[in-house]
């Protein structure tokens, strides 16, 4: 049996990074409301959660022009500037300035191409290789960001700047010794920072807390780990990407979801007490099972009234309008996930893979006894032990051979490219994912037995969208965690911290869906105004209910304006003031004109958030 030699780290490679003091811990990071990086425990490939290992993973770029970084920059800040500028006048000048920044932007956005494409492949030798490391799912830039006592911290940033940029400094002697140089897979490594301070380079070392800072007097050990090497755009499906599951005869595709949006329902029941009774939706059942106080539960476990009820529903695809796509449910995105979630590559027919909802974290899986198998989502949170038996979320995409046909043979073809059809067979049960075409069901099921309807495709998901529904997932995460804080006085600390994260994603939101941050513009609206496509998808993740929610909770009442002295006529701007000897926090939103909160007189007045 021959041996497999080790793959060298090259420029374009995706890769981890593990302590060698404890192997399953890896650098990650949110990437969205909090850019902090730290360690995080990976022992258990299926716990629920809303991230996924892919929030550990980094790809190696190559030095570029700080200058054409700062380019790029000033070049999209000169251009807003136009734009607001010229927000009153006609739409012709709109029309000029945005032709112009494309135009400014497509002769960096080729230099900066022109220098990764030519040093992609190239493989990273020990010291003298500059690179930046680019977090997968975020977009977002590895850095060193000093804070005012001089501390390093690591983070993320959208615009690289000197502190970017990295190099891997050998850690052991018979490393310095080798003739070749090369960074190779596995190889234990330390990580310093090209920028020097005091005229030394920081090296990256954990201290308590599983924070990541820079020391220059201290070192880590790290492990590098390959996910994936380079490769060129290819007709092949690759693990990690994201993809709606369509029929290929019915134009359904398969979603993991609630049937009715809970947190909506939760706003609805602060207006009005009789709206669960009436609707009889999951708060209605809460009360029935002699939960009372609806809020209290809420508060208690609020991420258990996003996962009580999901399903797997077969989604019909709606008709789009003319000249417009169709647009599919988010919580029909699946990752797919190769069952050694540290290795990437294309997808092969002959193999098992894992579908991972991006947005509920549970996995497709078949449970139930062999006579009553039902697809349903994997929650990990329902299974006591660490180490049970994942099989049931493992299943194989087998091909259609009647369509795999090449000059009249059939062709062996072992990848599975982007427009195959196929069939999908759990590998435990060797049951046949088939739709149900009862009227009225909307819920797949399970033959022992293959039929021709039961045919899908893949639709992946673009960059754009996977970052969109990422985006709006974390800021729900981060609103959760916001309910559930302060339990006890040791607790108030914390949620100080929280307090100001909350600020600063109230505002990312603002921008979000005003298509208004300058790294993240979607491309299919126009800069600076209501971005209606991200404005749906923050709904329709069930984000909006919950949002405006909170928000009535803690909306400050006239008395409270009076107490701390502020007009709501001052300003522009949303501020937030902490509520003094209360747990909780107001919102103080200084837009709302006085007449319209005196008009009101009370809390409702917030419905137009």
């Amino acid at each position: 049996m021959e041996e497999q030699l080790l793959q060298p780290v090259t420029y374009g490679s995706v890769i981890y990074l593990s302590t060698e003091s404890n192997l399953n811990s890896f650098m990650f990071s949110d990437g969205f409301m909090d850019k902090s990086v730290k360690l995080k425990s990976f022992e258990s490939i299926c716990q629920v959660d809303y991230y996924d290992f892919s929030f550990s993973l980094f790809m190696v770029l190559p030095f570029s022009s700080i200058q054409s970084f700062e380019h790029q920059a000033n070049v999209i800040q000169e251009w807003r500037k136009k734009l607001i500028d010229n927000n009153e006048n006609k739409l012709e000048k709109r029309r000029e300035a945005i032709q112009e920044m494309w135009n400014k932007l497509e002769s960096e956005y080729q230099f900066n191409l022109g220098v990764i494409q030519k040093s992609y492949n190239a493989s990273i030798c020990f010291a003298s290789s500059n690179f930046m490391l680019l977090h997968i799912n975020s977009l977002k830039f590895l850095t060193l960001y000093q804070d005012d006592n001089n501390n390093l911290f690591l983070q993320l940033t959208e615009n690289p700047d000197e502190c970017c940029f990295f190099n891997f400094d050998p850690s052991l002697k018979l490393q310095r010794g080798r003739s070749d140089n090369f960074v190779y897979e596995d190889e234990i490594v330390y990580i310093a920072c090209a920028k020097k301070y005091s005229g030394k380079s920081p090296y990256l070392s954990i201290i308590q807390n599983d924070t990541i800072i820079g020391l220059i007097d201290s070192k880590e050990n790290w492990k590098v780990n390959i996910y994936e090497q380079p490769f060129k755009e290819s007709t092949y499906m690759r693990v990690g990407s994201c993809v709606w599951i369509l029929s290929s005869e019915m134009p359904l595709f398969f979603t993991c979801q609630r049937p009715d949006d809970p947190y909506y329902q939760m706003y609805m029941t602060s207006k009005n007490p009789n709206f669960a009774k009436e609707k009889k939706g999951i708060l209605y059942e809460w009360q029935q099972n002699d939960k009372k106080d609806l809020k209290e539960q809420f508060l208690n476990q609020p991420r258990e009234l996003l996962l009580d009820g999901l399903q797997i529903l077969l989604t019909l695809i709606k008709t789009p309008k003319i000249g417009q796509s169709d647009e599919l449910s988010p919580f029909g995105l699946w990752k797919i996930e190769s069952n050694n979630v540290k290795l990437g590559g294309e997808l092969k027919w002959d193999q098992t893979y894992r579908l991972k909802n991006i947005i509920t974290g549970c996995y497709l899986s078949v449970q139930g006894s062999p006579t009553n198998a039902r697809l349903m989502p994997y929650n990990r949170a329902n299974t006591s032990s660490k180490n049970a038996d994942f099989s049931c979320t493992e299943f194989r995409f087998v091909p259609i051979d009647n369509l795999i046909q090449y000059k009249g043979k059939t062709k062996s073809i072992q990848k599975i490219s982007k427009d195959a059809f196929f069939m999908i067979q759990h590998a435990k049960t060797g049951l046949w994912v088939s739709l149900n075409q009862n009227e009225g069901i909307q819920q797949p099921n399970l033959l022992d037995y293959v039929k021709d309807i039961n045919t899908y495709r893949f639709r992946e998901a673009s960059l754009q969208q996977v970052w969109e529904t990422y985006c709006i997932t974390a800021s729900q995460k981060l609103l959760i965690k916001f309910a559930e804080y302060p339990k006890s006085d040791i607790e108030r600390q914390q949620f100080d911290f929280l307090f100001e994260r909350v600020k600063e994603m109230i505002q990312f939101l603002s921008e979000f869906l005003t298509n208004s941050q300058v790294a993240n513009m979607s491309l299919d609206q126009e800069p600076l105004q209501v971005c209606r496509g991200r404005q749906d998808r923050f709904k329709e993740q069930y984000s909006l209910g919950l949002l405006c929610w909170l928000l009535i909770e803690i909306f400050p009442t006239l008395d409270e304006f009076e107490l701390y002295q502020i007009n709501p006529d001052d300003g522009s701007k949303w501020t937030l003031k902490r509520r003094k000897g209360h747990s909780k926090i107001c919102i103080i939103i200084q837009y709302f004109n006085r007449k319209h909160i005196h008009q009101t007189g009370n809390r409702n007045h917030q419905e137009k958030i």
